[in-house]
């Protein structure tokens, strides 16, 4: 069953448990694929590297209103991506809902109204894992045109050395 919380209901121990729980999932997807967590190095998401984003900042342009895809990135061998949140810079987000796909599998909605008027709107939710050769999607409502600042907050595992050098 998918949770998700606002972060105002949160105390930082909660969001830390669930950033915790992100990570286990990451290493519970890298060993189900019979590889060897130890080899893997986590870090944040990458909007470029990993999302195939056009810049390094969390910025989508809605140029119509409805569903509409925004990422749609399948992940090469050896990289493994969790999801576990998504943060608006602006109390009132542009986006009414988010749906989060594995290949054509919709996994995930979020509904965005819930944290409207928050200083800083975050929603987070039960990780949810994307492995090595699988799609990647994320469908946005907008409710408006305009530009959308929403972090997606999460961390991709992959070989030490790619991007990050190992320890």
């Amino acid at each position: 069953m998918r949770v998700s919380y606002v972060e105002r209901l949160l105390t930082q121990n909660e969001i830390e448990q669930i950033e915790s729980n992100a990570k286990s999932a990451l290493q519970a997807a890298i060993t189900s694929v019979g590889k060897q967590p130890q080899a893997y190095v986590t870090r944040d998401i990458l909007p470029v590297e990993d999302l195939g984003l056009s810049s390094e900042s969390f910025t989508f342009t809605y140029s119509t209103t409805g569903w509409q895809t925004i990422v749609n990135q399948t992940l090469p061998e050896d990289k493994f991506i969790v999801i576990y949140g998504v943060e608006f810079t602006n109390p009132y987000p542009l986006t009414g809902a988010l749906k989060f796909f594995r290949n054509v599998d919709p996994l995930f909605v979020v509904s965005v109204p819930k944290v409207l008027g928050y200083d800083t709107p975050v929603i987070y939710f039960n990780p949810i894992v994307w492995s090595q050769n699988q799609t990647l999607t994320i469908s946005a409502y907008a409710n408006a045109t305009g530009t959308e600042y929403m972090v997606f907050k999460g961390f991709v595992a992959e070989l030490c050395g790619k991007t990050i050098a190992c320890k």
